[in-house]
């Protein structure tokens, strides 16, 4: 049986700061503006496969 977080397929923060080579201060920064909109449980923030390409985006069009 899979958990909740593998179902929905999300990602933790710290899978997409490795993957896409950002830190923290750049996630929350997209957060604050809008681009995305991570879900959070226990103090952590899980990003759709959606809000990934988002912030791919976003990177490419600085």
């Amino acid at each position: 049986m899979t958990n909740e977080i593998e179902q929905k397929q999300i990602l933790p923060m710290a899978t997409i700061k490795i993957a896409l080579n950002i830190d923290e201060d750049t996630l929350l920064q997209y957060e604050e503006q809008g681009i995305v909109k991570p879900e959070r449980k226990n103090n952590n923030a899980y990003y759709s496969l959606n809000d990934f390409e988002k912030i791919k985006q976003a990177i490419r069009s600085k």
